[in-house]
């Protein structure tokens, strides 16, 4: 079987009523971070993942990216 943790499926839900979230979970490669904030009529949204971890991003407004690198910015329209 697959190790846990070594593929995370990571899509967000933005809120109207919250301009920004944040949170992270520890593994045994290191911790997940992702937060959103909103900002000039969009909304940011940074991952932050251990090396060797893939990350699947499935976000409104767009498609699923996904990436073996570190760190992942993407900018969504809010409309």
């Amino acid at each position: 079987g697959e190790t846990a943790y070594k593929k995370v499926n990571i899509s967000p839900v933005f809120i109207d009523e919250i301009d920004y979230c944040e949170g992270y979970t520890k593994t045994e490669y290191g911790k997940i971070e992702v937060s959103w904030r909103k900002e000039n009529e969009q909304v940011i949204l940074n991952v932050n993942v251990p090396e060797n971890i893939i990350a699947y991003c499935d976000y409104v407004g767009g498609g699923v990216l996904k990436t073996g690198q570190n760190t992942l910015q993407i900018t969504v329209s809010s409309n």
